[in-house]
């Protein structure tokens, strides 16, 4: 919303930091100061608090993983690649699932990409073999090859998507193999619901 960067995120968890240390050495009796400052706290109420932090400090490095698929080389890309994309329609951050998608000029020439619709829940993977890589036209994702290429509704995102931004291409394979959902064939439609995730 207030348009910061992938550095906000060490200052922002660095001032929860101090907060969560001063709620866990009370709940520990690690420090007689804490203890007494949070003493109107049920232990009960001091681990719940702490949780909440935890689940905070979860999702800052979900939005840290997201920033650094998101960083746009120094290489500078050729123009074409800037008229393949001018028309593409995607989703440019998603709250819910903590996703920013990548510069989409970063597409033209990859050899795969991923895509996460955001109301349909749906994981998707163009994969090429040729050497021009993948192209886009208009909204659509052009020359992926079919045979490779996947899409899957995913029963638990917020599992899978970090992995998708963390994991190698070799250790992705074993993430699709954890998928319990009917996998079939993409479209190649990009619309205002898609998260444009990672490529390679």
């Amino acid at each position: 919303m207030h348009g910061l960067k992938g550095n906000a995120i060490n200052i922002f968890k660095n001032m929860l930091d101090s907060e969560y240390e001063n709620i866990k050495e009370a709940y520990d009796r690690t420090c007689d100061q804490c203890v007494e400052a949070y003493s109107h706290i049920t232990k009960g109420n001091k681990k719940k608090i702490m949780s909440q932090f935890e689940k905070v400090f979860e999702d800052l490095e979900k939005l840290r993983l997201s920033f650094k698929a998101t960083r746009t080389p120094r290489a500078r890309k050729p123009k074409s690649s800037d008229q393949q994309v001018a028309r593409l329609k995607y989703c440019q951050e998603d709250i819910d699932s903590k996703l920013v998608s990548i510069n989409p000029v970063l597409i033209p020439s990859s050899k795969k990409l991923f895509v996460y619709n955001t109301k349909q829940r749906k994981l998707t993977e163009y994969s090429v073999q040729s050497a021009t890589g993948l192209q886009v036209s208009g909204t659509s994702i052009k020359n992926f090859d079919e045979s490779t290429s996947r899409t899957a509704t995913l029963r638990k995102p917020e599992d899978v998507l970090p992995l998708i931004l963390s994991k190698t291409e070799k250790q992705i394979e074993k993430v699709w193999d954890s998928i319990t959902t009917k996998i079939s064939k993409p479209t190649g439609r990009i619309n205002a619901d898609c998260i444009l995730v990672r490529v390679f």
